[in-house]
């Protein structure tokens, strides 16, 4: 069974919290460190 996250990111600045859900945790920090996968 596929386990899934649910996430809570932030910007540098801590001014913005980015919430998701993702079954691969750490492509998508990967992915939030380089602006990529959001919507």
């Amino acid at each position: 069974m596929d386990k899934g996250y649910v996430y809570f990111l932030t910007n540098y600045r801590r001014t913005t919290i980015y919430i998701g859900v993702t079954n691969n945790i750490h492509s998508r920090v990967w992915e939030h460190k380089l602006g990529e996968g959001s919507f």
